[in-house]
């Protein structure tokens, strides 16, 4: 097993006694600008198998945002 600069998992290599095949699994995340996981690509033997994604909102309260200099609030 592999892990990544985040402890995430990203490699995994298998071995299976049964039927004596190995099997080896990539884990390609990407992140956005928050560093938030968006995007999850599971790979068998470098074919892609599974892709999950994930669309995330940030928004900002309004009651948050500091005076503006020069403003008449």
């Amino acid at each position: 097993k592999k892990y990544d600069d985040k402890a995430n998992h990203v490699f995994d290599d298998r071995f299976y006694t049964k039927d004596s095949s190995r099997v080896k699994f990539d884990y390609k995340l990407d992140y956005d600008s928050h560093g938030n996981r968006t995007k999850n690509t599971t790979s068998k033997n470098g074919k892609p198998i599974q892709m999950t994604e994930r669309n995330i909102e940030y928004y900002t309260d309004p009651a948050d945002k500091k005076k503006k200099p020069g403003s008449k609030q």
